[in-house]
This record gives C-alpha cells, structure tokens and sequence, in this order.
C-alpha cells in the first residue's frame, strides 16, 4: 500500500475506452476458472471507486482466499489472455487485435487457449 499526498490541484480526465470491458464480456476465463465463484458471468458492469469493472463478490474472494485451499489464489489473473504472460512483440499484438470488437476477442480467447497460456497447470 501506499500513499500520494499533495496540494497541486487536480483535475479527473475522463475514461479512456481501450477495449478491455469489450473483450472481457466475451472471453470470461477469469469466471471460468474462479474456484470460489466470486466473478460473474454477467456482461454487465458496475462502477466502483469512479471506473467500471465486473461485478464481482470480493466477500467470497476474500473468504476463499484466507482458507488454506485459496492462499494465493489469483487464478483470475493468471488466466486472463489479458494480462502479460511475456514481454513480446507477439503479445502486443494479440491485445491490440483482441481490443477491436466480439470477433477479434473471440479470436485472442482462441490464441491463448491454443498456446496454452491461462490454464490452471501452466499457471501454478
């Protein structure tokens, strides 16, 4: 944790639409995989904290993952063809076209199942 504390005035900008909420209503790895069930499967989203995310129980994430079972859990990120899984040219690319509309996301869904990224043994 950490804190920023400052009396330079601030204004918000506004929210800047890179296509990841897009491309996480169709992939849904993240809910796939979640061994407390705490993601949704539901398109929609909620805004917390003045951003959108997923509608998630971070009540059940939290609980999951103070069990012996759930320490460390992360699966959610460790699944995501979002998320970095290498620093290449490759991956770049695949977020670029996987954030260009339904059929581009369906496609990277397909590239990282393919390759194997985001499955439970390759990422524990």
């Amino acid at each position: 944790m950490a804190a920023v504390t400052t009396d330079l005035p601030l204004a918000p900008d506004k929210p800047i639409d890179f296509g990841l909420l897009d491309f996480c209503r169709v992939c849904k790895k993240c809910a796939e995989n979640c061994p407390s069930q705490a993601i949704t499967l539901d398109a929609d989203t909620i805004e917390h904290n003045g951003y959108l995310r997923g509608n998630s129980d971070m009540k059940k994430c939290t609980i999951f993952r103070a069990t012996k079972d759930g320490v460390f859990c992360g699966r959610c990120m460790k699944v995501c063809p979002w998320n970095s899984k290498e620093d290449s040219w490759f991956h770049e690319a695949g977020i670029y076209i996987g954030s260009h509309g339904e059929a581009s996301a369906k496609f990277l869904k397909s590239i990282d199942d393919m390759f194997g990224y985001g499955t439970i043994s390759s990422g524990e």
